[in-house]
């Protein structure tokens, strides 16, 4: 009967033991990860603001673009001109024409830059609201869904392998986060 006894509080014992150390390591040990993905490009694509402001944008970029080309159609009217008649130019007035050739291609150059560059501002005017509002969404997914990294999937090692070589359908959490982006304006 001792002996029962003793077996019974040795097994009680191990039950003790078991349990606290699986206790201790369930609760101590480091928490699971769980990755997510999106394409925040593919996500601001479908996002109304970008849409609308994205026509303001593109209006910009067609005026920057007529008024290139106009000055384009100068340019190659002006080379014409002075291919056609430089045999028949005295020095100084072909100097001239030369130096205002240049000047023009100079202008077209100038003005292709600063172009560019308003385009690109305008672009992160615009988008930078958005992108801090889908930013916030990520993170609302992330706490509300349990997930410790989302990865923007349109990233990619430089000249190198996509950054996911394999990602199951389960991890693209675009439509909880576009569905987040619409809860919280």
């Amino acid at each position: 009967m001792k002996n029962i006894i003793l077996k019974n509080r040795y097994l009680l014992l191990l039950i003790v033991v078991g349990v606290l150390f699986a206790s201790f390591r369930n609760n101590n040990g480091p928490k699971p990860s769980r990755i997510g993905y999106l394409s925040i490009n593919s996500l601001v694509l479908q996002i109304e603001d970008y849409k609308n402001n994205r026509g303001q944008l593109d209006t910009t970029i067609y005026e920057f673009n007529v008024a290139l080309q106009d000055k384009v159609k100068e340019f190659q009217l002006k080379q014409q001109t002075f291919v056609k008649d430089s045999a028949t130019m005295n020095a100084i007035v072909k100097a001239d024409k030369i130096s205002e050739i240049q000047n023009l291609s100079q202008s077209m150059q100038a003005f292709r830059q600063v172009a560019e560059a308003e385009v690109s501002r305008q672009d992160s005017i615009m988008v930078q609201p958005i992108l801090d509002r889908v930013q916030g969404a990520i993170n609302e997914v992330a706490e509300i869904h349990g997930y410790s990294h989302i990865v923007n999937s349109d990233l990619s090692a430089q000249n190198g392998p996509r950054l996911f070589l394999y990602a199951d359908d389960e991890s693209d959490v675009s439509e909880l986060v576009l569905e987040e982006y619409y809860k919280n304006p």
